[in-house]
């Protein structure tokens, strides 16, 4: 599959998926027409309906799609997935196509650079990582990799929208609750705790959000002039555990006694960059650290998942939330299994 291949399957997957669209084949031509020349910045590029028709074969073919045969706009048909949960790019993520696609994809760019010392491991760090990097037929590193997280799909649309200052409209699923139509100017694509969430503001409001990828359903662009973001990003999430930002909350000093024997890997892998070690009020037991952030849910999730190697000093709010926490698990964990068998 190339590049331009990639680029007109990716847009006839977000028109197939659309539950609302009503494209005929020429929507489809005029939609992948748009999407190469967005590609390739180049407005004389079009793509033509025997290209588009073909790739509907191939993809049938290839990929198993199955289309909707019953529904037309007077003599035109209508093209819809049969089962609108099914998403041609998440198969491909699933079956590790794309990823290879994406792989040879930077190798190519990287060839320019691979005699160059600074880009010359990462070359051959992603050509063994393209070969799967086995020995004896034994894949030697694994890589973290959830092919059933869902919005990865749009993930490249969503890039190019912050890269080309685009608005867009999202429908997006929260948790528990119905979907929403949000037109946002889409800042930062960052990642916490295996998630993907879009950092951007939500038209008509003053306050950054975020959106986690995996409740994106649909991307759309939106018409409405874009908005810069006003601040330092990469500031304004110094003070952060997680992608949640409060406003109305103080950035303060945590302070949290440690054991010795859990120290280490703490050390190793700090909760946040701001975190320091106290030296004065270490000893042989625990070492006590100093944090510099927001007080958040993540934060307390971080602190609860040490257990009984970790005590939150101050502030004393804090505190109290762990104590109220941990009284509710005790309180379930207060009978014994024989009894809530019974």
């Amino acid at each position: 599959m190339n590049n331009d291949q990639f680029v007109r399957y990716k847009a006839l997957d977000r028109c197939f998926r659309d539950y609302y669209g009503r494209y005929t084949i020429m929507d489809l031509v005029d939609v992948c027409s748009k999407a190469v020349k967005d590609f390739h910045g180049d407005e004389d590029r079009s793509v033509a309906r025997r290209k588009i028709e073909k790739d509907i074969e191939d993809l049938k073919l290839r990929y198993d799609i199955k289309l909707v045969d019953n529904i037309r706009i007077g003599h035109k048909k209508i093209y819809k997935y049969e089962d609108p949960s099914f998403s041609l790019m998440k198969k491909l993520l699933s079956d590790g196509e794309l990823e290879q696609m994406l792989l040879q994809n930077v190798l190519d760019t990287l060839t320019l650079y691979e005699d160059v010392p600074h880009y010359k491991w990462l070359y051959m760090f992603l050509q063994q990582r393209a070969n799967g990097i086995k020995a004896d037929e034994n894949q030697v590193i694994e890589f973290q990799n959830n092919p059933d997280l869902l919005g990865m799909e749009h993930f490249d649309e969503l890039l190019s929208a912050i890269l080309k200052h685009q608005p867009i409209q999202l429908e997006y699923k929260p948790y528990n609750k119905e979907s929403i139509f949000v037109k946002l100017h889409p800042y930062l694509l960052k990642q916490y705790n295996d998630r993907w969430f879009l950092i951007g503001l939500t038209d008509g409001y003053s306050n950054l959000s975020n959106f986690a990828i995996d409740r994106i359903l649909h991307v759309h662009s939106a018409d409405i002039p874009f908005q810069p973001a006003g601040v330092d990003l990469v500031e304004y999430f110094d003070g952060v555990v997680g992608v949640s930002r409060d406003e109305h909350k103080p950035i303060e000093d945590v302070l949290i006694r440690i054991s010795r024997k859990r120290f280490p890997y703490i050390d190793s892998k700090p909760i946040h960059n701001s975190q320091t070690l106290i030296h004065e009020q270490c000893d042989d037991e625990n070492c006590v650290i100093r944090l510099r952030v927001q007080v958040s849910r993540e934060l307390e999730a971080i602190i609860l998942s040490l257990g009984s190697d970790a005590e939150v000093l101050s502030p004393a709010s804090l505190r109290e939330e762990i104590k109220q926490k941990i009284s509710v698990l005790y309180e379930k964990y207060s009978n014994s299994a024989n009894e809530l068998q019974s």
